[in-house]
């Protein structure tokens, strides 16, 4: 039997493959708006399907292979799926009530790196008083100090451990990325902006460093802040992605996955490649371009 295969290899796709999606272990949630495959309306309909209703997103699948799938079972508390919104990709946009639940995720407490690492990809719109300027993205449902958020109170935002906020400066007005990291063998939670390390600038209360010893962070739910009695603090604006591992990244991983979320929603930040990514990339280029056009014959 013969069979012909034609290869094109793009620039794109080597891109894509080798800089957009990088694994780590201890990927434990991965929620990708971009990916019409893992949204579906209230009645199970995919955005890839017809009739898809694009202002009622009752589920939002996982990708991790953990099965940590987001849902959302009241219609009026489901948020909205937005074609292209940023980077010529796919998006949610949330209102105040609007958010997901997701079965309690903890950052580990054993293993090589114990701790917990959280990537984000959004921009907040809530504006007006005090409590409507602080936009919460993750948080748990029963335990208020467990929460990553944007607060233009302190003109930038906070990774809440139970007890130690870090605290991060810059734009919730605008996409950016958002990087918290608690490393459980020291106690010490890290929030940048856009992987910007001078950007975690404070804590509360205390100073930098911020430690927390022998907490374990949970979350549990997705553009809302603790049981949603205070007005205000649920998230409000558009949420493009979110990775969360449970376990503390070294730098060269999360310079990996944070430099490709950038690459993928073209937002400038400070993760820069990794010379053998680039080097990789060459050679698929190189093969790319030799293969153009040929065709392979497969013989079998």
């Amino acid at each position: 039997m013969n069979c012909k295969l034609s290869i094109v290899l793009t620039t794109t796709f080597c891109l894509g493959l080798l800089l957009t999606n990088p694994a780590w272990g201890g990927l434990t949630l991965w929620l990708d708006a971009s990916d019409p495959t893992t949204i579906l309306d209230g009645s199970g309909v995919a955005v890839t399907g017809g009739g898809f209703n694009p202002s009622d997103v009752a589920t939002w699948n996982d990708k991790s292979g953990q099965g940590n799938h987001a849902t959302q079972g009241t219609a009026a508390d489901r948020p909205t799926w937005v074609f292209g919104g940023l980077n010529g990709l796919d998006i949610l946009r949330w209102t105040h009530d609007q958010h997901v639940v997701i079965d309690p995720l903890s950052s580990s407490t054993t293993g090589t790196n114990p701790g917990m690492t959280a990537f984000m990809v959004l921009k907040s719109t809530g504006s007006g008083g005090f409590l409507e300027e602080i936009d919460g993205w993750l948080s748990h449902s029963t335990v208020g100090g467990y929460f990553i958020n944007d607060r233009t109170d302190i003109g930038g935002g906070a990774f809440g451990t139970g007890g130690v906020e870090a605290r991060f400066t810059g734009d919730k007005t605008v996409f950016h990325m958002i990087t918290a990291k608690y490393d459980f063998s020291t106690g010490v939670a890290t929030a940048v902006y856009n992987g910007d390390s001078a950007s975690h600038t404070s804590c509360s209360p205390g100073s930098i460093p911020c430690t927390n010893p022998g907490a374990t962070i949970t979350f549990d739910q997705v553009a809302r802040y603790f049981n949603g009695v205070t007005g205000g603090l649920a998230g409000e604006g558009d949420l493009a992605e979110i990775r969360l591992y449970d376990d503390h990244l070294s730098a060269a991983a999360e310079n990996a996955v944070g430099f490709a979320l950038g690459q993928k929603w073209g937002i400038p930040t400070q993760y820069v490649p990794e010379p053998s990514s680039w080097m990789l990339l060459g050679l698929g280029m190189i093969f790319g371009f030799w293969t153009r056009g040929r065709r392979v014959r497969v013989r079998g």
